[in-house]
């Protein structure tokens, strides 16, 4: 299954109430965020990933389990939709292996981590959603942006 594939089976899970294949830590959580693919839900989002590092999730968090692997893609697939949406493009979800074969040079400049295993292209631009998800879980207030700012940074990227 692709990440293309399995973006849209998250989403259309959520979007039914359905939890995805494998489970996914924090979901009736997520469920009541009303995440509309608004871009008033980022900052609903937002304040929900403050909480999880305020509550210390960063430290009990184990990147090997899939049902935390499922919360923090799930994340990242929303960013991609809500993005996908003000730039009127479908996001192209792919690996970071996909990336750095087709880009090269790109390999000092975007390190092999969880936080860029997927990655989504929007037109001609690449965006790393997921790593904005893990810094607000990890850096809280001090990580580069929340999730409102991530997504409009893309958005600004792309129609620039």
């Amino acid at each position: 299954m692709t990440f293309n594939e399995i973006a849209k089976q998250y989403l259309e899970a959520f979007d039914k109430g359905e939890v995805p294949p494998n489970g996914m830590a924090k979901f009736d959580e997520l469920q009541k965020l009303s995440l509309d693919g608004s871009m008033e839900s980022l900052a609903r989002l937002d304040a929900f990933l403050l909480e999880l590092h305020v509550a210390g999730y960063a430290d009990e968090i184990d990147l090997d389990d899939e049902e935390a692997q499922n919360l923090l893609y799930f994340a990242a697939f929303y960013l991609g939709k809500v993005a996908g949406v003000q730039t009127a493009l479908v996001p192209n979800w792919v690996t970071w292996e996909v990336v750095m074969e087709a880009n090269p040079a790109l390999k000092d400049k975007i390190p092999e981590v969880f936080g860029t295993s997927v990655l989504c292209v929007l037109g001609q631009s690449l965006y790393i959603p997921l790593s904005a998800v893990m810094g607000r879980i990890y850096e809280g207030n001090f990580s580069e942006e929340s999730m409102t700012q991530s997504v409009t940074g893309i958005v600004a990227a792309v129609k620039g």
